[in-house]
């Protein structure tokens, strides 16, 4: 009975190790890479850089910026692989620009073709700066091969928001090991018999 006790141990011991590990899946996230757009593209006129004035000093290094221009059409992406993962969380730090009211100009986040979160960047009320922390479950993007990121901010013609975005991350966790499902087979056969005795 000893030696199924140890198996046990060993088995979930084994299995928690194997499977509590995580990758970051993203880039450069915090655009300070050399250069600071490694991993990223952009469309229209989104740009990577030190925005720490244009963002009211809430970031102090390097940012994205899209949007902050009349009829803007910008887009920040990068292409993901996803193979052999299970579960991921997408989750990134935003500052807001609000000029305009609401309905006008929004940031629309979107993974593997899924639109996440379309953001109103204007506030009838409240204008000025606001700060954000976001954050999404994608694991049901996971496992599907390359898949990709996309910020796609857009603003009308007049008093255009400006969307600035940093820390980008995608947190995933791999499919178990097949030696990680044995490991656990043992430790469940070890408390299967301690059971039945």
């Amino acid at each position: 009975m000893n030696l199924f006790k140890t198996l046990s141990a060993i088995a979930f011991v084994a299995f928690s190790v194997s499977s509590a590990h995580s990758i970051e899946l993203v880039t450069n996230g915090d655009f300070e890479s050399n250069p600071f757009d490694l991993g990223w593209s952009t469309q229209g006129q989104a740009a990577i850089g030190n925005w720490t004035n244009e963002s009211d000093n809430r970031f102090s290094s390097n940012s994205a910026w899209l949007g902050g221009y009349n009829s803007a059409d910008d887009t920040l992406m990068q292409s993901i692989n996803t193979a052999n993962m299970a579960t991921g969380n997408l989750s990134f730090d935003l500052v807001v620009q609000r000029l305009d009211d609401s309905g006008f100009d929004f940031l629309d986040v979107s993974f593997g073709g899924r639109l996440l979160d379309r953001i109103d960047l204007g506030d009838t009320q409240d204008k000025g700066f606001i700060s954000l922390a976001k954050a999404y479950d994608v694991s049901s993007e996971m496992g599907h091969g390359v898949q990709d990121l996309v910020f796609h901010g857009t603003t009308d013609w007049v008093h255009p928001g400006s969307a600035f975005i940093d820390n980008v991350s995608l947190d995933a966790n791999p499919v178990p090991e097949p030696a990680s499902w044995i490991a656990l087979s043992i430790g469940a056969l070890g408390l299967l018999r301690r059971y039945f005795r």
